[in-house]
């Protein structure tokens, strides 16, 4: 699934163990070659209201593998919360509009073992 080295971006917390929920939703966002400043900066400008609203696990963009993609993991409670807070989310204008060429989304789960939960 995720078979690339990657490098946290600036807004994204330290991936560290901690509980943050049951469900985690990682998107990947493939964006236009040399385009990636652009985007970064625009998710830098407004990351805080979407942080407001769940936690951040994550986000990093490839540095090898595919190029040009910003991937994000999201946790949330259940799926009731994710809908919840998408709509929001979308009310609130985010993702910043960024035009990705693809998006991928993996509903994930954390195993008993997991340092996320």
């Amino acid at each position: 699934m995720w078979r690339h080295v990657s490098s946290l971006v600036r807004f994204s917390p330290a991936l560290v163990p901690r509980p943050l929920g049951t469900l985690y939703e990682m998107r990947t966002y493939t964006f236009a070659p040399g385009t990636m400043p652009e985007v970064l900066s625009a998710w830098e400008a407004v990351v805080a209201r979407r942080l407001a609203l769940s936690p951040l696990v994550l986000a990093a963009r490839t540095d090898t593998g595919p190029l040009n993609q910003l991937v994000h993991i999201w946790a949330y409670q259940d799926f009731d919360e994710r809908e919840r807070v998408r709509q929001t989310a979308r009310e609130q204008g985010w993702p910043p509009r960024t035009s990705p060429l693809r998006q991928q989304s993996h509903i994930l789960q954390p195993t008993a073992f997991s340092p996320l939960r």
